[in-house]
């Protein structure tokens, strides 16, 4: 379990970085499933690393105090979370992802997130993690993930946020302006390069909105540590006193933000 600092609860009624300095468009849904068919079998080596231990740690403390019922994982890549759920179903647009998360004995389907093949309020949880709103169409993607949660289902996501583009300090972080400073990177996967969407959290909680779901709990991680992606060896110790002392700055820096969003809508 994280430590609370790392969340706050509220409820109103083998890869690369480049950077680009303006929005590109997402990739479409035929570019995924090839850029993911193609790397399926190297994707947990590929994620193996402290800061992608990291995130994981902190989605499944999320997803342990919020997910119940009937659970659908949007995205679910080679299938961490389906190995620790019980009632879930897995959804992922490579037919290779989705061969590899079959493993864990739960039943998986190839699907698109931006439409997703299931009946309106299917689910009583519906979790998105490790960034896969940031490579899709995401206001498609944030629809669907509504649409299929049940009157009083909840949305969990787990996003990497404007910050997550090398700011090396506070005071880096507390200048950069929405608007004034570009809100993608790009990803370099087995040599494919992938836009890769940064969100504000201003604008997830509009998104959502939209649909009926408020937010009710927010966390983030490396608020004042800059992730380290593609490293693969042991933490420093300065590194490790970096994200001890992460719990102690401001929420809205960090450069991975996990966000649980609840139905508003009535049953009818």
């Amino acid at each position: 379990m994280l430590p609370d600092g790392l969340f706050s609860r509220r409820c109103p009624a083998p890869f690369s970085l480049y950077f680009n300095s303006r929005e590109t468009p997402s990739l479409t849904m035929n570019q995924a499933e090839k850029v993911y068919d193609m790397t399926a079998i190297t994707y947990d080596l590929r994620s193996g690393n402290p800061y992608t231990e990291r995130v994981r740690k902190a989605e499944a403390s999320l997803i342990s105090r919020h997910a119940s019922g009937r659970i659908l994982d949007a995205g679910c890549g080679t299938g961490y979370h389906l190995r620790a759920l019980g009632n879930i179903t897995g959804v992922d647009i490579s037919v290779e992802m989705v061969k590899l998360a079959r493993k864990a004995g739960k039943p998986v389907i190839k699907a698109d997130i931006e439409s997703l093949p299931f009946r309106d309020g299917e689910f009583d949880t519906v979790l998105c993690m490790y960034s896969v709103l940031n490579v899709c169409d995401w206001r498609k993607a944030v629809k669907e993930l509504c649409r299929v949660a049940s009157p009083e289902g909840r949305v969990i996501i787990s996003v990497s946020s404007l910050y997550d583009k090398g700011y090396g300090s506070l005071a880096e972080k507390r200048a950069v302006r929405p608007g004034k400073h570009a809100q993608t990177k790009g990803l370099r996967i087995s040599g494919h390069k992938i836009p890769f969407r940064l969100f504000t959290r201003e604008e997830l909680e509009r998104e959502f909105s939209k649909h009926g779901f408020c937010l009710v709990e927010f966390g983030s991680v490396f608020r004042g540590v800059q992730p380290r992606w593609g490293m693969w060896k042991r933490l420093s110790l300065s590194e490790r006193l970096g994200l001890f002392l992460d719990r102690f700055r401001p929420r809205e820096y960090g450069a991975f933000y996990l966000m649980v969003f609840k139905s508003t809508k009535q049953r009818q």
